[in-house]
């Protein structure tokens, strides 16, 4: 699919591009529609009376036959920058259409309704953050096998499944709703640790012990709780005898 727009005027605004922008995008939804299929990638191309000539790459996670979302993402993609010259040209330009999936939903119209519209408002979401953003800001956690906890958390692309099982020892172990993106070094203030406040050990130690082919970890964890009652999680490290917080309790 191939399309352009010629203004009669220079552009300068992107408030100006909106209508070209949204009569383009309902054309292509309707070329979609008519041959059953749906898009992911399109490309919009600037150019101004002297032949100069911008790209802009919009993409969606999720394939697209209607123009809503294509537009909202277009939008935030021209706001990003601003426009590099008084243009006098707008193209849209789909080079690949995917064949529509087919999908089948229960025969209840009132969950089903709902059920589809919350998945889609999601999706708008994540595909606007990720416009807004960059691909890298946004992404899920999953889990992956091993011992030591910062490795437990696998980041992975919204598009992939998640790993959401997790061993019993995990289960029955003290294990903090969040961890310190790196465990932060805890003072000794007169025989007593210090984080932001004095804290004391409750409850442990439970020793963790693991990645001994790369680099070696061997620490005792403890439940331990700040002079304000925050509960946190920290460890003796056993390498260089030094104690650590690594995570916070819900």
């Amino acid at each position: 699919f191939e399309e352009e727009v010629q203004f009669e005027y220079l552009v300068t605004l992107v408030d100006q591009l909106k209508p070209a922008i949204e009569v383009l995008l309902q054309k292509l939804s309707e070329y979609l529609r008519k041959r059953q299929r749906e898009c992911q990638f399109i490309e919009w191309a600037i150019s101004d009376i002297y032949h100069n000539k911008d790209q802009i790459k919009v993409n969606s996670d999720i394939p697209q036959s209607h123009w809503e979302l294509l537009y909202d993402l277009s939008l935030i993609q021209f706001e990003v920058k601003e426009l590099p010259f008084e243009v006098d040209t707008i193209k849209l330009v789909c080079q690949q259409a995917l064949v529509m999936k087919r999908q089948s939903n229960v025969l209840d119209f009132d969950r089903t309704q709902r059920r589809r519209a919350s998945v889609q408002d999601f999706a708008t979401v994540i595909a606007k953050l990720k416009a807004r953003l960059g691909d890298a800001a946004v992404y899920k956690l999953s889990y992956q096998d091993s011992r030591v906890p910062e490795l437990t958390n696998a980041i992975i692309s919204l598009a992939e499944r998640s790993n959401q099982h997790l061993p019993d020892v995990y289960k029955k172990s003290l294990y903090p709703a969040w961890l310190l993106s790196k465990p932060e070094v805890m003072e000794e203030r007169n025989h007593r640790l210090f984080w932001h406040g004095y804290v004391a050990p409750l409850v442990g130690p439970e020793r963790i012990i693991g990645d001994w082919w790369n680099t070696p970890v061997a620490r005792d964890y403890y439940l331990a709780q700040r002079h304000d009652h925050l509960r946190l999680w920290i460890y003796f490290n056993l390498y260089d005898k030094r104690w650590y917080v690594h995570g916070v309790f819900a």
